[in-house]
């Protein structure tokens, strides 16, 4: 399967129904794909800030990730303010950048922004978690799962994959296997800590109850497709024993709103990104 195919085919198994672009020479072997896959949409930018802010917007909205696909050299370059946005919003994205073909690197080539020249990879190192060149076909895949996983796994950033013209018209020897639904929505649980959160709000001594209960609630929420698990917390009958109910304080911009059990009467607040 030639290297464009599989890479659409990748992100469309991911999940990813939209791919943001701004044209041009370096990535015309994308070109027929884009055009020809069912079930992924490409949408033009007039430049290429605009189709990374797009794949930011698109992440923060589907849970998924975003994906734009620009020139390297200047188009990169056009990318850095959005990437530098997605970095300290923790919204994943991935920026694929097209290269000249690999024996023309350093040789003069036009917009040759490899690492024997401009290096964009270097540029873009500071504001992402992984920038890598694909300097040969049969790293392709382990460079876009290893790119995709930093992305997601831990505190979510951007990253950044540029690929040769040679390696884009290149055939790939592998098959692509979905990343693990770990990395999108994490089912990690601390029981000790939980254990110690319900001797505080059921201590053995009744007075000792919490007669208030706020729950601090951040970005991860949303990213964990948790909102509806939020509101059947606060709607348990546990807080009729407790004779209260928590009040939910959003600490991040959160599709999450307060409706039940009193909750309504505590405004949603966004007040920054969310402690984690």
């Amino acid at each position: 399967m030639q290297t464009t195919e599989f890479l659409v085919e990748a992100l469309k198994t991911e999940g990813i129904t939209h791919l943001f672009t701004v044209t041009g020479g370096l990535l015309d072997p994308f070109l027929p794909t884009l055009s020809s896959t069912s079930g992924v949409t490409p949408v033009v930018a007039a430049h290429e800030g605009g189709a990374t802010y797009m794949a930011d917007g698109y992440a923060r909205a589907s849970g998924r990730f975003g994906a734009s696909f620009v020139i390297g050299g200047p188009g990169i370059s056009n990318t850095v303010t959005t990437a530098a946005a997605a970095r300290t919003d923790g919204s994943p994205i991935t920026i694929f950048s097209g290269q000249v073909p690999t024996d023309w690197e350093g040789r003069g080539g036009f917009k040759d922004s490899s690492p024997a020249a401009l290096d964009d990879v270097a540029l873009l190192r500071p504001l992402t978690v992984s920038s890598l060149e694909v300097e040969n076909v049969h790293l392709f895949n382990h460079h876009l799962r290893s790119s995709l996983t930093r992305m997601l796994a831990g505190g979510q950033a951007p990253v950044h994959l540029s690929i040769p013209l040679d390696v884009q018209r290149d055939q790939v020897h592998a098959s692509w296997e979905a990343l693990d639904r770990s990395l999108y929505s994490p089912g990690f649980i601390d029981l000790g800590a939980l254990e110690r959160v319900w001797k505080i709000l059921l201590p053995d001594d009744e007075e000792e109850r919490p007669a208030h209960i706020l729950a601090l609630v951040g970005a991860g929420v949303e990213k964990a497709n948790a909102a509806e698990v939020l509101v059947a917390f606060a709607d348990t009958d546990v807080w009729a024993e407790l004779r209260t109910a928590p009040k939910i304080l959003c600490v991040a911009k959160l599709g999450v709103y307060t409706s039940t059990y009193g909750m309504a009467e505590w405004p949603q607040v966004c007040i920054g990104k969310s402690a984690r």
